[in-house]
């Protein structure tokens, strides 16, 4: 059995068990906040690349996301990692939302890989104020184990 690991816990998750795992910080309590973040996972193909990824994301949003548009995009670097970064909008119950999200990829164990998911929502557009908060974050992100050890288990 894998273990997980949260903030305050380490245990062994049962094989049968996916980790679905969301973090989600935000500026209030209940209701809509002006500022968010959510991390997330999931399993990735082994010879999925960034770019696809990229490009299937993408369609997805616009056929899922009311009025959908992409503002930018482009390649970072995120913890060591090769990122790719979106800015987009979209209308969501006649409001429009912001997100800047950053995807990357990490081999997680022997023949298995994650993509991580790290995005930024705001009511309002990005005021240089969020715009800061969120490459402050990004640049503090740090892989809890070097990759390629991950790998040679």
């Amino acid at each position: 059995m894998p273990q997980h690991y949260t903030n305050e816990l380490i245990f062994d998750l049962p094989e049968l068990l996916i980790d679905k795992t969301h973090h989600i910080f935000t500026l209030t309590e209940e209701g809509p906040s002006e500022f968010n973040l959510v991390i997330n996972h999931h399993a990735i193909e082994q010879d999925e690349s960034l770019q696809n990824y990229g490009i299937k994301l993408t369609a997805e949003m616009e056929t899922s996301l009311p009025r959908y548009q992409l503002h930018a995009s482009g390649d970072m670097k995120v913890a060591g990692q090769d990122a790719l970064w979106l800015i987009y909008s979209w209308l969501q119950n006649n409001q429009k939302l912001h997100q800047a999200q950053v995807h990357f990829f990490l081999d997680k164990e022997q023949g298995k890989r994650q993509g991580i998911q790290i995005t930024a929502t705001t009511l309002g557009g990005f005021t240089e104020e969020w715009k800061q908060t969120f490459e402050t974050f990004l640049s503090s992100v740090k892989l809890r184990q070097d990759p390629h050890l991950a790998t040679e288990q």
